[in-house]
């Protein structure tokens, strides 16, 4: 998971406005990494199919999602990345 708390499943996640991140999201064992990985967005996958190890939800105090995104790749509100930008920053991100 990404941020501080864990409150993004995804880099995917992390480059989704605030507004629009998954509010809840299952941990699952990684036990089959075509299974229980999302290689694309690199975390969690969305319909998990493991064992659940752990749900985060982003409304419990200290766990919230909001933020990380204005001046990052949101300028006044707007996005300044594509889907494809951002598909392909993440690849980048995999080789560091």
């Amino acid at each position: 998971p990404y941020f501080h708390n864990s409150s993004a499943p995804s880099l995917c996640a992390v480059l989704t406005r605030h507004e629009l991140r998954p509010v809840r999201y299952k941990a699952v064992e990684a036990i089959d990494p075509g299974r229980d990985f999302d290689s694309v967005c690199n975390g969690y996958p969305a319909q998990p199919q493991g064992k659940v190890r752990v749900v985060y939800d982003t409304r419990r105090e200290g766990m919230h999602n909001t933020g990380h995104d204005e001046g990052i790749f949101l300028k006044n509100g707007q996005e300044i990345l594509t889907d494809q930008d951002k598909l392909d920053l993440i690849e980048f991100l995999k080789t560091l």
